[in-house]
């Protein structure tokens, strides 16, 4: 198993139904689940996260190769859904559908095929996913 390069982590606190105040990285949010699951849509779900991050990673790791290549995109945009199915009774993100708008001038879109084949292997989010990801672990109760 490899050495870790450096690593990402949350602080979640319950505040009541499926409400959650989150803190990732110095930002303070709150978190809630869509109605659809008994949530109120308060704040962001998990489920947007994992949206989010994928389109947000694929985003980084093309303007990444852009920067190597040194090319400058006119305009980058992105919209990208997790789709939610049941399986076996239970509800699965089935896929994450991304759509990446990339505007080039005339030399840049010459010079981008290469990013434009290879950004996706750059993208530690979706590229882990992808392949699925081990989670540990470990459940604490206490007795008050």
């Amino acid at each position: 198993m490899s050495e870790p390069v450096f690593a990402a982590e949350a602080e979640l606190k319950w505040r009541s139904n499926f409400k959650f105040d989150a803190r990732v990285g110095g930002f303070s949010f709150s978190m809630d689940e869509p109605p659809e699951i008994g949530g109120e849509a308060s704040g962001l779900s998990p489920l947007d996260l994992l949206a989010a991050s994928v389109g947000g990673c694929l985003s980084a790791s093309l303007v990444f190769c852009f920067k190597k290549a040194r090319i400058s995109p006119q305009g980058i945009s992105v919209k990208s859904k997790a789709i939610v199915t049941r399986e076996n009774g239970y509800l699965r993100v089935k896929r994450v559908d991304v759509e990446l708008n990339v505007e080039l001038d005339e030399e840049s879109a010459k010079k981008a095929e290469q990013c434009l084949s290879i950004f996706r292997n750059y993208c530690i989010v979706t590229e882990s996913v992808i392949r699925g990801i081990q989670v540990n672990l470990e459940l604490k109760t206490q007795r008050k």
